[in-house]
């Protein structure tokens, strides 16, 4: 007779002025995890409450990080920062990054770690591709800028450092 509790899911979304932490029930994370995939919304009826979202879709094959870097011909160090951290917000799923979070990825992927980090970081932020997150010192997001430049594996001709 007793009712179990709702399955709750903790909602953040965080942009240029909106920082959002919330608990919601399984029924509306599903909903919002329909939207962000690119379905829309159908109403109210979501996916069935046992399905899960966590395997990716059929036909689709996961990418390791180094194969990730491989793939999108990251060879500069701040572009790896960027794809990186594209690959840990996106692919792992972490809303934002810290610093630390992209400096031991270096690490999984077997990848010489930057000689100076802290002045690649600060390139890729000069470039507009890592921001960091309002409200939320030291956490860091990629941009659009920094989404459309990986997703054009760099080819813009300047580079990580080129002058505009």
């Amino acid at each position: 007779m007793t009712e179990d509790a709702p399955k709750m899911f903790s909602l953040r979304l965080s942009g240029d002025g909106i920082n959002i932490e919330q608990q919601i029930e399984q029924r509306l994370a599903l909903q919002v995890v329909q939207v962000v995939m690119g379905g829309g919304v159908s109403g109210p009826a979501a996916p069935p409450l046992g399905a899960s979202h966590s395997a990716p879709p059929p036909n689709s094959v996961q990418l390791s990080l180094r194969e990730h870097l491989d793939k999108i011909g990251a060879s500069k160090k701040p572009e790896q920062i960027v794809t990186i951290a594209q690959y840990v917000c996106e692919v792992e799923g972490q809303g934002d990054f810290s610093r630390d979070d992209i400096k031991s990825r270096f690490i999984t992927a077997r990848e010489p770690p930057p000689g100076n980090f802290s002045r690649d970081f600060a390139v890729a932020q000069k470039n507009g591709w890592v921001a960091e997150v309002h409200g939320k010192k030291s956490r860091y997001y990629v941009t659009a800028k920094g989404n459309q430049a990986i997703n054009a594996n760099f080819s813009n001709g300047k580079g990580a450092g080129g002058r505009r």
